[in-house]
């Protein structure tokens, strides 16, 4: 290694080089070379494990960082014998096994990142109750696999970012321990399942800046925050909670704030939406899926403008307008879905955002129609499903990657030319309309399309050879019941991704393509309650993922063994075949 006859270096950094080196190698040779070595960084350097114990000759060694490199090895014990040790960096190094009991033993630790070690696992050791950890100011074990209770913090007063998210740590968690922790500015339990109450004196700690508890099963109301608007937290994240009783009005005095989610919980009572208007920092609000009753406070929500939002969702909110975002020109994200609202979309909700909006849901709120003019813009995701919307179906003029217009009351033919409007969609419902004609060949210009469905309509003619063509991208193709008719003919191409195809309840004719065989993905085949004139299609043998094959009501016949197959289908859950013209023995 050519870090030879370097004896006086002291540090060393080479993050990003790419040594492609052993755990033996690489240690013995820092270890030899370097005995003075006080900083060792070698992030994402190819290093392969385990990390060798001659390292320990390096007594001088204060920093060690390995982040992502290949260790794939558990913690080393002998860690725990570096006694001038401030940082230990080994995030996303494949670490598995448990922790040394005694990691939280090295007094002079200031840095402990252990994060994104997805098989690291066991309980987390005692902190030591007779020595202080003084030191200890930054403590990160997310993205492991750590069960058990949360070991007493208490000792480390030091610390200023504490992260356990993404475990599967569980028990009581007691906030207590952290009253006198200062300098203590981030906070992160989530995903996890500590049980407990939020007390209102953690909100009062004089440092912290983000506060994270989300998907954990902490319950109880939420109190009053005193002082609340000299805080300096500026995130909230509180969802997918037991949470109950109303929000406290002090939460609106947290001039700081940026986000705030409040999602899936108990919580209940009124919100006037003005009172988000004193937030005149926040960018992210969240308040789905409560009982909330969130009132906009009519036409005159406008005179007083809302902050400058990125992400609004208030889905399920008990809304019946919708809020004036008129001159929001930032907006990324806005679902105002299961609500009350009603009537039709206002043309100016399309340019929420000014080109930035990527994403709007406005699904199951009985809308029933888009007031006029209207230019829908660049959208990754339009969602208005389950309204009562009619007419024509609105077409989009930019490039939109998920539309879900299903379970309306359109009732027009599907534009000719509506292949130009989705030409990058790769996901596109209809279904459970009222449409009629055709299905227009330009359907298929869609580039990538994976799902496709328009089923539960009245469209009729033939399915187009194309979209049978097109099995190379999609996933799943659903033209069930409606009144399409005609030979089921075209050639599923030798790399078929096909995972669902379901053309029940049509009036198709002549026989099943042999090329389905290609579609080796095939999950879920429904040729139901058509008029197919054909043998057991015994050429599906090859189809291993198969789970569902229904053919009754047609007019198969002939017998359902296959020569020369004994076993097909392992998967197989649901075989119907009832009402067709088959003979013979039923295979056991």
């Amino acid at each position: 290694m050519f870090v030879q006859n370097l004896t006086q270096l002291t540090e060393l950094y080479l993050d990003g080089v790419k040594i492609s080196a052993q755990g033996y190698d690489w240690g013995q040779s820092i270890s030899s070379w370097l005995p003075n070595l006080r900083v060792l960084s070698l992030s994402g350097c190819y290093l392969s494990g385990p990390i060798d114990s001659s390292l320990l000759k390096l007594q001088f060694l204060s920093v060690i960082r390995l982040d992502h490199n290949n260790l794939n090895a558990p913690v080393p014990k002998f860690l725990v014998n570096f006694k001038n040790l401030t940082a230990l960096h080994l995030s996303s190094c494949g670490l598995n096994g448990a922790l040394p009991e005694k990691i939280f033993h090295l007094q002079t630790l200031q840095i402990l990142d252990l994060s994104c070690n997805a098989i690291l696992n066991g309980s987390l050791p005692e902190f030591p109750q007779n020595r202080k950890l003084t030191q200890l100011a930054y403590l990160d074990l997310s993205y492991n696999m750590f069960t058990g209770a949360m070991p007493s913090l208490q000792m480390s007063k030091s610390l200023t970012h504490i992260d356990l998210s993404h475990n599967n740590l569980s028990g009581p968690f007691s906030f207590t321990q952290f009253e006198g922790f200062v300098n203590l500015a981030y906070i992160d339990l989530g995903n996890n399942s500590f049980t407990g109450r939020i007390p209102s004196s953690l909100f009062g700690l004089p440092s912290l800046k983000q506060l994270q508890l989300s998907n954990n099963h902490f319950d109880g109301s939420l109190s009053e925050i005193p002082n609340a608007s000299s805080s300096m937290l500026d995130t909230l994240e509180l969802d997918g909670n037991k949470l109950e009783g109303e929000i406290p009005s002090s939460f609106f005095d947290l001039k700081s704030l940026n986000i705030l989610s409040l999602l899936s919980n108990n919580l209940n009572g009124t919100i006037q939406l003005e009172n988000v208007q004193k937030l005149v920092n926040l960018t992210d609000l969240d308040l789905s899926y409560n009982n909330l009753s969130i009132e906009t406070g009519g036409n005159h929500s406008g005179l007083y403008p809302f902050p400058q939002f990125t992400s609004l969702k208030l889905a399920s909110c008990k809304l019946r307008n919708f809020p004036n975002l008129k001159n929001q020109t930032q907006m990324f994200d806005l679902d105002l879905s299961d609500n009350q609202i009603g009537g039709e979309i206002p043309n100016w909700i399309w340019k929420v955002g000014n080109g930035r909006l990527w994403y709007l849901n406005l699904s199951h709120i009985f809308l029933e129609n888009l007031q006029e003019p209207y230019v829908i813009p660049s959208l990754a995701v339009l969602d208005l499903h389950s309204n009562h919307l009619r007419g024509k179906l609105p077409l989009p003029y930019g490039f939109v990657g998920y539309i879900d217009y299903s379970s309306n009351y359109f009732s027009s033919s599907i534009p000719v030319g509506i292949g130009n409007n989705i030409q990058t969609v790769f996901s596109f419902s209809v279904a459970n309309n009222n449409l009629t004609g055709t299905i227009p060949i330009s359907i298929c210009n869609a580039s990538y399309p994976r799902v496709l469905d328009m089923s539960n309509n009245s469209l009729s003619g033939p399915i187009p050879l194309c979209l049978i063509e097109m099995s190379e991208t999609l996933g799943v193709l659903n033209l069930g019941k409606n009144r399409l008719s005609g030979n089921l003919s075209g050639t599923f191409k030798k790399n078929c991704r096909l995972q669902t195809l379901d053309l029940r309840d049509n009036q198709l004719e002549g026989k099943v393509p042999e090329s389905i065989s290609n579609c080796t993905w095939l999950e879920v085949l429904n040729l139901g309650n058509n008029q197919i004139n054909d043998t057991f299609p015994c050429f599906l043998n090859n189809s291993t993922n198969l789970r569902v094959l229904v053919l009754r009501s047609n007019m198969f016949h002939g017998g359902i063994k296959c020569p020369g197959v004994s076993k097909c289908w392992p998967n197989l859950q649901i075989m119907d075949i009832a009402s067709n013209n088959f003979s013979g023995a039923l295979i056991p």
